[in-house]
């Protein structure tokens, strides 16, 4: 960095104004500074030069946390400084184009940008600005959209922003935390709730008219579940269960174990120092060496199982390519406060607002507006997550019918389909064409064909299903039969000839009832030409009307 730059830089900051201890004490041009900083911001370097100024300065602390809230009455300044507050925020990774860099050192930078949001995130758990947020965000609401104009619509889109870019900052390693204690994303989360965003959260989500902002609210929920397990947090409850107290005695016991271990090591590297390696040569007892001598070992163990032939060995190293994906997001246990009430702001949602959200991201995935990767993989994360708390809370159809009813219809449609692109002109589907083998030629006398039994007439046929069918027709039961199939393209008028076809099929492989089924449903839908004979027809004229379909030439059998 420049001396110019960084004393310009320097000079700009100090123009903000001064903290007494009590309160900030705006100077006169601060509304030009921090326009002045979001300019710098947007004509920044490769190397990110005023970004890292800002980090390493730790102005976001000092200076823009306490505007934003002991001047929040001024809203022209509190939205300006919001906008400055969401570009320090947003996400490293977009700054180099969504991949992190691999040169040494555009790396670096990379990481020093990180560990400057990290000590953001840390600052930002403050209560009173997420309060601050929460009243200008539900005066807004209140308003019905045609009186809220361009400005509020903005205001509402820049605080969900700022809620993701805080709650998408990962960890810092050195915080190391252990399950059922809270970490800076759990404190976020606290303050979130105590706030009242959360509830306005599940508003937004539950609000028609504002279907505007539900795919931000999906990633805002998915990045504040995703350390969390489903079915844990489904479990959670007052008092902590048996298996959590288990696994919690288990880990301090392992701690406990591992602290002992390297006190007892410790020991024995200075009680032991002087203590010489040639300890002797030891015979092991009915165990043969690689050749014909017994084995030989250089310590006396007390039982076999203590004898390990591979402890000198290199473990093989799998190479990256074979190695499982890891998820950097792992889940851990965070503090039972924290898990009530994510539990109950999920049992809100599920109630709510999950069905309309899903079905409205689901629609705008399916149509590609308005959505990118990250939003898709919101969607399936969230139907995911939310359908397995619901298994081991307390299941509900209603939040999985409508997929059960899409993965039905769909799967009837394409059956239908199938059936008649197979049914049509006699077709076949070739799953998989196979090669012809040849086979030699032998002197093995061919096998004698077996006679074909003699094709039988359509009189000889008729003869034996008239005698049937008579019978039929007088005392069988005729079941309620639909003659046109409305799942197809075809108009239910051009239907008429398949429908013959059909009669005539029923009939040639003696289905009696259901042929009779068919022609009386067929007659009240096609009535015209009395093609399928006339109303008030009597059962002679019905048989005879059924002999003159049984020999017709219809183009089948």
């Amino acid at each position: 960095m420049s001396d110019y730059l960084s004393t310009e830089l320097a000079a700009t900051c100090a123009a903000l104004g001064y903290y007494d201890g009590s309160k900030y004490h705006l100077d006169n041009y601060c509304l030009d500074v921090i326009k002045d900083l979001i300019k710098y911001l947007r004509r920044d370097d490769e190397s990110h030069t005023v970004r890292q100024f800002l980090g390493q300065t730790k102005v976001l602390q000092t200076d823009l946390i306490k505007i934003f809230v002991d001047h929040y009455d001024k809203l022209e300044l509190w939205d300006v400084l919001l906008r400055l507050i969401i570009n320090i925020t947003s996400p490293v990774v977009l700054l180099f184009n969504e991949q992190i860099p691999t040169d040494i050192m555009q790396r670096t930078i990379y990481l020093k940008l990180v560990a400057y949001t990290q000590s953001y995130k840390v600052a930002l758990i403050d209560g009173r600005i997420w309060t601050i947020l929460s009243n200008r965000l539900s005066k807004i609401l209140k308003l019905d959209n045609v009186e809220r104009g361009e400005e509020n619509e903005m205001v509402i889109e820049r605080i969900l922003i700022f809620i993701r870019n805080v709650l998408q900052i990962l960890p810092d390693e050195n915080e190391k935390r252990v399950d059922n204690d809270a970490t800076v994303h759990d404190e976020v989360l606290y303050a979130l709730n105590t706030s009242g965003i959360v509830d306005l959260l599940v508003f937004i989500a539950s609000n028609r008219s504002e279907q505007q902002y539900h795919l931000q609210v999906l990633e805002i929920i998915s990045l504040m579940l995703r350390d969390q397990s489903a079915s844990e947090l489904a479990r959670s409850g007052l008092q902590r269960s048996l298996s959590e107290k288990e696994k919690d005695e288990e880990t301090l016991l392992a701690a406990r174990l591992k602290e002992k271990e390297k006190k007892i090591e410790r020991v024995r590297k200075y009680a032991e120092a002087r203590h010489s390696h040639f300890g002797g040569t030891y015979v092991v007892q009915n165990m043969k060496a690689i050749g014909e001598n017994q084995l030989l070992c250089h310590k006396p163990y007390q039982k076999i199982e203590a004898l390990n032939f591979g402890q000198d060995k290199k473990k093989v190293s799998k190479p990256k390519n074979k190695r499982p994906m890891w998820d950097p997001r792992g889940e851990r246990t965070s503090a039972l406060s924290v898990r009530l009430i994510l539990k109950e702001f999920c049992i809100e949602f599920l109630n709510a607002a999950y069905n309309p959200v899903m079905k409205y991201a689901k629609s705008c995935i399916v149509s590609g507006a308005q959505t990118n990767q990250s939003e898709t993989t919101c969607y399936l994360w969230a139907l995911r997550f939310f359908m397995e708390f619901n298994r081991h809370y307390k299941f509900e159809v209603k939040y999985v019918r409508q997929y059960l009813i899409d993965l039905t219809t769909t799967a009837h449609i394409f059956l239908k389909m199938l059936s008649n692109y197979c049914g049509r002109n006699k077709r076949s589907v070739i799953v998989q064409k196979v090669k012809p083998t040849r086979h030699k030629r032998t002197n093995k006398k061919k096998a004698v064909q077996k006679e074909q039994p003699p094709v039988r007439s359509l009189e000889e046929r008729w003869d034996e299903v008239s005698s049937q069918l008579s019978i039929v027709m007088q005392e069988g039961t005729i079941p309620q039969v639909i003659p046109f199939d409305a799942t197809l393209d075809v108009p239910i008028d051009d239907q008429k000839v398949d429908a013959m076809k059909r009669v005539q099929k029923l009939l040639r492989s003696k289905d009696l009832e259901q042929a009779i089924g068919l022609i009386r449903a067929a007659r009240e839908v096609w009535p015209e030409n009395d093609s399928f004979g006339s109303a008030n027809i009597t059962s002679g004229e019905e048989f005879l009307a059924l002999r003159e379909i049984f020999f017709a030439d219809l183009g089948g059998e």
